[in-house]
């Protein structure tokens, strides 16, 4: 990439609850990103899951400083210039308006049943793996929605039949997908439900073969739309988990798209508000494209503490 100049703005963000199995902690460190192309500036964030296999923050601002920035933040850099070129033709940098989204569950134990309905959502993306057993009994109750699944490859190939013989006729119908079963996808082809299962981040598997799935995970914060497209697996776009901004990119990557489907891009409601997700827009499950230009939040970024990166 074309080296540039960057600024940086750290944050730190304040889960409601644990994210999922391997991530304890509820206070999640990134860092805002600025960077100065010729057609001016442009947006993105910087936020890594070390827990996943992503180099620390301080780690990642070295590799960018230098030159060499990590796969992370080269989508960054990516996604900021794609904010950059929108902003100086005073344009959105969104192809679509609005997008459909599921009701992401960090924590099935504090959910209340009837709060997504209540909020328009019919699709849950629910973290399981930590207590598999129990998660059943909650998951039972919530068979009036679409269910989607992430394991992040927690459960063991004995561990996961025994959840998956354990489906009631009513669970097993209202599982639309479920995410990285095992962490060894050579195991998946000895797996039972492999029509349901979905790929996320390909890259940590080597070049094993896993059984056929049938959905992909599409994380813009990671990859760009190109790897995605015109795949036969049915493309489901996330957010990173990460700061708003963040959620702003991986719209701006599914606007691309010619069915974008129910995405997971309202992942801000797992985190405490903060100034920028106040300026978040839902209508019911759908999450609307900022009207400003790029990807907005323009008054906010203006008035962030930037340093040059060096």
């Amino acid at each position: 990439m074309t080296s540039v100049r960057v600024w940086f703005s750290p944050y730190t963000l304040l889960a409601r609850a644990s994210l999922n199995a391997k991530s304890i902690s509820r206070a999640r460190e990134g860092a805002l990103l600025r960077f100065e192309f010729a057609e001016g500036f442009g947006y993105a964030d910087l936020h890594p899951w070390t827990e996943l296999g992503d180099a620390p923050l301080t780690e990642q601002l070295k590799e960018l400083a230098t030159g060499h920035p990590t796969k992370l933040a080269q989508r960054s850099q990516a996604l900021a210039h794609e904010d950059a070129k929108a902003r100086a033709g005073g344009k959105s940098a969104f192809a679509r308006s609005s997008f459909d989204n599921h009701y992401l569950v960090t924590d099935l134990d504090a959910l209340h049943e009837d709060l997504p309905a209540s909020l328009g959502f019919s699709t849950l993306k629910i973290k399981v793996g930590r207590d598999l057993k129990r998660e059943l009994q909650k998951l039972a109750q919530l068979t009036s929605y679409r269910l989607r699944l992430d394991f992040n490859g927690t459960a063991t190939t004995s561990s996961f039949v025994t959840f998956v013989q354990a489906l009631s006729p009513a669970l097993h119908e209202a599982i639309e997908f479920i995410e990285d079963p095992t962490s060894f996808v050579r195991e998946w082809k000895e797996l039972p439900l492999q029509e349901k299962f979905a790929l996320d981040r390909p890259g940590d598997y080597g070049h094993e073969n896993p059984a056929p799935f049938t959905y992909r995970i599409f994380k813009p914060a990671t990859q760009h739309s190109q790897e995605v497209l015109g795949q036969k697996q049915k493309i489901v776009t996330t957010s990173y988990l990460d700061h708003p901004v963040g959620q702003m990119g991986a719209m701006l990557e599914a606007s691309r798209l010619k069915e974008p489907g129910v995405c997971g891009l309202a992942s801000h409601i797992a985190y405490e508000a903060n100034a920028y997700s106040d300026l978040l827009v839902m209508k019911g499950s759908e999450l609307l494209a900022p009207s400003e230009p790029g990807i907005g939040f323009t008054k906010l970024l203006e008035k962030e503490n930037w340093k040059e990166l060096r």
